[in-house]
Formats: structure tokens, sequence, C-alpha cells
């Protein structure tokens, strides 16, 4: 979107021909699959905590700071 604001007003007469559908799409794909790499890497660096047996949590998707308080080492 800022890039659209920037085209916009710095290149206004060029406004349509810079964002056409193939750009707009580019842009799309491309935040989907930074926003995938970001999750995925934090759901793997989840998975390779290690817990205690003895606690136990009720919510877990809701806090990821009670999950790293109760992994070892912490």
């Amino acid at each position: 979107m800022s890039y659209n604001h920037y085209v916009a007003i710095c290149k206004p007469l060029h406004d349509t021909i810079i964002m056409n559908n193939r750009v707009c799409f580019k842009i799309l794909i491309g935040c989907y699959l930074i926003a995938l790499i970001i999750v995925i890497l934090s759901f793997s660096m989840g998975f390779e905590l290690e817990f205690c047996d003895s606690n136990v949590i009720d919510h877990f998707g809701c806090g990821a700071a009670l999950i790293l308080k109760i992994t070892q080492g912490l």
C-alpha cells in the first residue's frame, strides 16, 4: 500500500501503468510468503523447546509468555 501511495504522489501520470494487476499480484504474493516464513520459523522454534512434565497450560494458543515461562532453563 505504501508503494501505491509513493507512485501516486511521485509519478501521478504513470500511476495506472505502474500499478497494474500484475504488480499488485506480485506484492500480494510477496506479503503472504513473508508472513508464512515468519509463522513457520516461530512454530519450528517453539516445537524445539523442552517442557517440564508437571506443568499444564490451559490456553496454549493465547500465551507465548506462559509457554516460555515453563520451559526448562528459564
